[in-house]
């Protein structure tokens, strides 16, 4: 699902070699943010998808225009506090 999403983002298919023998890697992790929930109150606002995107089009932006990074930077975290003042109020609807 993950190199899915990455292909669809880079718009690009991704080519890699599994070498088993290199390290060992558990072939599944779940992981599980209901301790996160509980204790610290803390939620995700973003989806994975979301993620990759806003990281995937940082990273694009940094190697392509460097000079202009900063603006990039600061655009990325107006539309991220866009995006969490929306979630706040589709919450509490």
């Amino acid at each position: 699902m993950l190199i899915k999403m990455l292909e669809n983002n880079l718009e690009k298919k991704i080519i890699f070699d599994l070498d088993d023998n290199k390290f060992h890697e558990e072939k599944a992790i779940f992981l599980n943010s209901n301790k996160s929930k509980k204790m610290l109150k803390w939620y995700t606002n973003f989806s994975l998808e979301d993620s990759i995107s806003f990281t995937h089009s940082w990273y694009k932006n940094f190697y392509i225009k460097k000079k202009q990074i900063k603006n990039y930077t600061q655009l990325q975290i107006r539309k991220y506090f866009k995006l969490l003042d929306e979630h706040k109020k589709n919450k509490y609807k």
